[in-house]
C-alpha cells in the first residue's frame, strides 16, 4: 500500500505542469516601406533577413546590429500562462518602444491599439502618449499571447515593458520571471495541491477497506 501510495504521489505531481513564458524580440531591415494601417503585414511585407532573439526581460532592449542604425520594423512576441487559480485578474500592459513611425499590440491575435505617431519615451513612463498601452480585464486561465509591431526611421534607443496586475498601483519588469511568478501558482502551492489530492485518495480506499 505504501509503495502504491507514493507511486500515486508521484504521479499526481508530476502531472502538474507548469509552462515557462517566452520572449522572443525579431527586428529587421525595412526594404518596402511602412504601412501605418497595419504594422503586422508591414513586417509581414519586408523582404530581409530576421534577426531573432530569445529576452529573459525586456528592460532597456536594443535592436541588433547592423539595424540599430537603420531603417527597421521589430516584432515583440510574448507567451505566458495564467493558471485557474491566478484567473479573474485584470492586466495591464505598457510598452516603450522607440517607433518613430508608430506601432499596434495584439492580444491573442486580437487588435488592441494602434499608435501612428512617433514613439519614444525618454525613459519616463509618465510619457502616456508616448507608449503602447493594452489593458486586459479578467483574464481568463490558458496561454496566451502578445505581439508587438512597430517601425523606426533611424537610431533606436533603449525600449522596456512593464505589467501590473493591480489595477497600475505596482508595475513589475516584462520578464519570464515574472510572468511566471505572477500568471502560475507557486511551486509550494502545487505540492501541497499534489500532496491533498493524495490524502483524499487514501481516505476514500481507507472508507472502502
Amino acid at each position: 500500500m505504501t509503495k502504491r501510495l507514493l507511486a500515486l504521489s508521484l504521479g499526481i505531481l508530476t502531472s502538474i505542469s507548469v509552462s515557462a513564458s517566452v520572449i522572443t524580440y525579431d527586428n529587421r531591415t525595412t526594404n518596402a516601406g511602412v504601412d501605418k494601417t497595419d504594422y503586422q503585414s508591414s513586417w509581414n511585407a519586408q523582404s530581409t533577413e530576421v534577426r531573432s532573439r530569445d529576452l529573459t526581460t525586456f528592460t532597456k532592449v536594443l535592436p541588433q546590429r547592423p539595424d540599430r542604425k537603420h531603417a527597421q520594423h521589430s516584432h515583440l512576441n510574448i507567451s505566458f500562462d495564467v493558471s485557474q487559480e491566478k484567473a479573474g485578474q485584470n492586466w495591464w500592459f505598457q510598452f516603450s518602444p522607440d517607433a518613430g513611425l508608430g506601432g499596434e499590440i495584439y492580444f491573442d491575435g486580437n487588435l488592441v491599439e494602434r499608435n501612428t505617431t512617433d514613439l519614444w519615451w525618454g525613459y519616463r513612463w509618465s510619457r502616456g502618449s508616448e507608449l503602447l498601452e493594452a489593458v486586459i480585464d479578467g483574464l481568463d486561465s490558458g496561454t496566451h499571447t502578445l505581439d508587438l509591431f512597430w517601425a523606426e526611421g533611424c537610431c533606436n534607443g533603449g525600449q522596456s515593458g512593464r505589467f501590473s496586475v493591480d489595477d497600475g498601483a505596482t508595475w513589475l519588469a516584462v520578464s519570464t520571471d515574472n510572468l511566471n511568478a505572477v500568471g502560475v501558482p507557486e511551486p509550494g502551492t502545487l505540492a501541497l495541491l499534489g500532496l491533498g489530492l493524495v490524502g483524499l485518495v487514501f481516505s476514500r480506499r481507507q472508507q472502502k477497506s
